[in-house]
């Protein structure tokens, strides 16, 4: 596998919704650009994005799991969809999509009481005021192609630290 980990927003940062509706588009599990060129490919198993943000800072990580002969082609093609979307940003209707999966989802994990009281704490805790759901839907729903072509800019054509580990023992041999 591959780790890569940069600079990212943080909570405080104007980039930060920009910057997850964007990670959703490059790095999500299913559907993302990794996606569609390196997972539905057969070239790896995993390939994502996603960023993690703190108070005063924030990282960027990437994951990549394939066959360690595949790794340097695999990870030139990450760098190039990086790059691409660092250079031509994200077709309106790919953001239009991805507002729409997010606000969805914020949705139903808010209905979930547990959800709702620990999101809550935590921006509590790490901002010191009160987020309210229709606030969180508002800032996705506000987020434009510019902002995303900014946070692309501005995260997806650092440099980034990398670690690469491969290992040549199966794992199915665990005993449990």
């Amino acid at each position: 596998y591959r780790v890569t980990l940069g600079d990212g927003p943080s909570m405080q940062s104007p980039l930060r919704y920009a910057m997850r509706l964007l990670a959703s588009i490059v790095g999500d599990d299913g559907g993302s650009r990794l996606f569609w060129d390196l997972i539905d490919t057969g070239r790896a198993e995993v390939a994502t994005l996603w960023p993690q943000e703190f108070t005063d800072t924030g990282a960027l990580f990437t994951y990549l799991v394939c066959a360690a002969d595949d790794m340097d082609s695999n990870a030139r093609l990450m760098n190039e969809v990086f790059g691409r979307v660092a250079r031509d940003g994200v077709e309106q209707s790919e953001l239009d999509q991805i507002i729409n999966k997010t606000v969805a989802g914020c949705i139903m994990q808010s209905e979930r009481p547990s959800n709702r009281l620990f999101g809550l704490g935590s921006r509590w805790l790490c901002c010191g005021d009160y987020l309210s759901l229709d606030e969180l839907l508002d800032a996705y729903r506000g987020v434009t192609i510019e902002s995303v072509a900014e946070a692309a800019r501005t995260y997806l054509g650092q440099s980034a630290t990398e670690v690469v580990a491969s290992s040549a023992e199966p794992q199915s041999n665990l005993v449990g």
